[in-house]
């Protein structure tokens, strides 16, 4: 497992939340960010929810994920902000994320 602080990993973690807040501000002007804000918020609700993340709320937060891929979004440049920080999160806790292409769904993910 890294050994990435709580700092780090709280660095992360508020990231995540600055992408949902930017998607919650821009569904006035384009209905499309709301998929991404619904889906941002019900992830970054699973992670404040712990104190620490195991594996299955890392399942939880894929299950999650994918969702939005079933349905129209905005998938600008928030959107894919919102992917890399979500990994970084993931490699925080010594965890590597695998895309289905091209980079759309999360398929698995490994211990590194």
């Amino acid at each position: 497992m890294t050994s990435k602080t709580n700092a780090d990993k709280n660095n992360a973690i508020e990231n995540l939340k600055s992408e949902e807040r930017y998607f919650k501000s821009h569904i006035s002007d384009n209905k499309l960010f709301q998929s991404e804000y619904e889906i941002s918020s019900q992830i970054n609700q699973i992670i404040s929810d712990r104190l620490e993340l195991n594996r299955e709320d890392f399942e939880a937060i894929i299950n999650a994920f994918n969702k939005i891929e079933n349905n129209e979004h905005y998938d600008g440049s928030g959107w894919e902000n919102y992917k890399l920080r979500l990994s970084q999160l993931f490699f925080f806790y010594g965890y590597d994320l695998k895309w289905d292409n091209p980079y759309k769904k999360m398929t698995v993910f490994i211990e590194i």
